[in-house]
Parts: C-alpha cells; sequence; structure tokens
C-alpha cells in the first residue's frame, strides 16, 4: 500500500490550478497525489491537451504517481437523469474525462454517486446534510432533518437508469485501459457496501470499482473493516480520513473513531496494494496536517508489517 494525497488537502483552496498541490505531495514524499475536476469549466477549460502534459510531467518530476482522476459529481449530474438528452451530453462529458484519465497516466477515473435529481436540502451539497446544522449552514431553516423529494419519486426507475449510465462509462472507460471508481456517500443511488454489491451484481463489468471512502462508510453507520471485507475485490482507491461518529467526517486519521488497525488489516486480507489517499481540505495549516496523517499512517503500517 502507498500514501497519498487529494490535491484538495495540499493548497489552499480546492480549485485549479494543481500545480502547487503537486509540488507539495513531491516536498512533503507522498507516493501518489490525486487530481480532480471541480466543475463542467475546469473538465473542459483547465485540463487541456497542453496542461495534461504539463502535469504529467509535473508529477513525475516531484516523485509522485497521479493515484486517480476524480470529476466533482454536479459535474455531470445528467447522468443521472431521466431525460434521455441530458444523459446523454453528461456520459459523452464523463468520457472525455476518461481520455483526460488516460492521458494523466491515471489508472483510474472517479466520481462520487449522484443523487437523484430534483431531491432538495438545505444545503447544495445534498450528502453532507446529515443533521439539521450542517457545515456550512448559518442557521438551521427547521428543527427538523428535512430534504423534499420530488412529486412521483420512483426510486426503481432512477435505480434502473443509473445503472445503465455506470454500464456504458464503465464499458467506455474498459476499452480505453481505465477503471471507474464509484464513491458512496450519504443520500446518493449507490451510497452503502450492500447497494455497491448490487450495482456489481447488475453491472457486471470489472472496470467497474469502488473509491472506499472510510468516512463516508461510518458516517453510513457501517464497521469499516467489515464493509472492506464485503468488497473483496472490487476496492481500487481508498480515502483516508476520520469522523467522530456524530456530525464530523473530514477529519485527519487518528482524530476520530475508526479503527484504523482494523482498516489497514481487512485491506490486506482482501490484497489490495493501491493508495491509502488522504482526502479533505479547509484547514490553515494544511501541510502540518497532511504531514501528520502521513506519520501516523505509516506508523500503523509499519506496526502490522505492511510498510
Amino acid at each position: 500500500m502507498r500514501i497519498g494525497c487529494h490535491v484538495s488537502a495540499l493548497q489552499n483552496e480546492r480549485k485549479a490550478p494543481y500545480d502547487e498541490a503537486i509540488e507539495n505531495a513531491g516536498r512533503l514524499g507522498f507516493d501518489g497525489v490525486e487530481l480532480i475536476a471541480m466543475d463542467r469549466g475546469e473538465l473542459t477549460e483547465y485540463y487541456t491537451p497542453d496542461r495534461v502534459r504539463g502535469l504529467r510531467a509535473a508529477a513525475a518530476s516531484n516523485k509522485v504517481a497521479i493515484s486517480q482522476f476524480a470529476i466533482y459529481s454536479t459535474a455531470c449530474d445528467g447522468m443521472a437523469s431521466l431525460d434521455p438528452a441530458e444523459k446523454s451530453r453528461d456520459i459523452a462529458l464523463f468520457r472525455h474525462g476518461i481520455d483526460i484519465c488516460r492521458e494523466l497516466g491515471c489508472g483510474i477515473i472517479n466520481i462520487v454517486s449522484h443523487w437523484p435529481l430534483g431531491v432538495k436540502a438545505p444545503l447544495e451539497y445534498i450528502p453532507a446534510y446529515y443533521y439539521p446544522i450542517a457545515r456550512g449552514l448559518g442557521r438551521a431553516p427547521s428543527p427538523k432533518f428535512k430534504m423534499t423529494l420530488p412529486p412521483d419519486f420512483d426510486f426503481a426507475a432512477i435505480w434502473r437508469n443509473y445503472i445503465d449510465s455506470l454500464r456504458i462509462v464503465s464499458e467506455a472507460a474498459a476499452d480505453r485501459g481505465v477503471k471507474v471508481s464509484v464513491e458512496g456517500h450519504a443520500h446518493v443511488i449507490v451510497s452503502g457496501v450492500d447497494a455497491m454489491l448490487r450495482m456489481f451484481d447488475q453491472v457486471g463489468n470489472p472496470a467497474l470499482t469502488i473509491n472506499f471512502d472510510a468516512a463516508w462508510h461510518l458516517a453510513l453507520r457501517e464497521y469499516v473493516p467489515m464493509s472492506i471485507l464485503k468488497l473483496r475485490g472490487h476496492i481500487s482507491h481508498v480515502h483516508v480520513r476520520d469522523g467522530d461518529g456524530l456530525l464530523f467526517y473530514t477529519a485527519p486519521p487518528g482524530q476520530g473513531i475508526i479503527d484504523w488497525e482494523g482498516v489497514f488489516t481487512a485491506l490486506r486480507e482482501i490484497g489490495y496494494n493501491g493508495f491509502l489517499s488522504f482526502e479533505w481540505g479547509g484547514y490553515d495549516d494544511y501541510l502540518d496536517v497532511a504531514r501528520d496523517a502521513k506519520d501516523y499512517v505509516s506508523g500503523i503500517l509499519r506496526k502490522l508489517g505492511i510498510k
């Protein structure tokens, strides 16, 4: 297992450009760095062929691999649309992301599973709403935990349609030698482990995998090592971050309640040999936080005889 870091944890702002983050990854001795397109503009305007070549060269000169290329889910949310034109448009956009991923020399393209379109919550990012008072909310609009569902909510149709989208992009990725990693969050179509297993049964393409985010599985009230064992053979990338089991799920490892020895032991049990990537943002002392997290995880891996 190798230790990497998302660009959001290596620079002040979670948006392009990402050159500083790549340099910081090399300076801190990470094995890899994870890139992202935060919106449609970044995907189509920032990741030009010339810039992609420059980012790949920068990673090589800093001796870090590009572990994964992520597309923020709202950049192609039409993949979950029941409107055929919107769905086709954003599947084409995701295919463009696959091409970028391959040109970056990266074998995995990541997407957080989309939530059903039309669901509304006090927060724009629906998965982050899991309590009436949430991070990013200045005030509680209601004392109740409340979201609004679209009229005639038909999850069976939403599921079938989304599985079809995942089947299409998985086939496109396989043709290009790339894997798709789906990440489960709260309130999304493919959320927890059991939904993921159902997805694999129905898509049946080995190019479709999981980006396992430990904190989100904790937020979904799963025992993280058990979830890893249930997903044996399907995990291609791992996000290492912690949570308090209550309201905070973007903590560095060791500052929450996750059993990290159990996590890394379970990953070893399933034969995982990919990246353990830190993913969070918003810390003023972000380089110290990333450095301390790297030291913490390295110590556990040494203790377990993994690294």
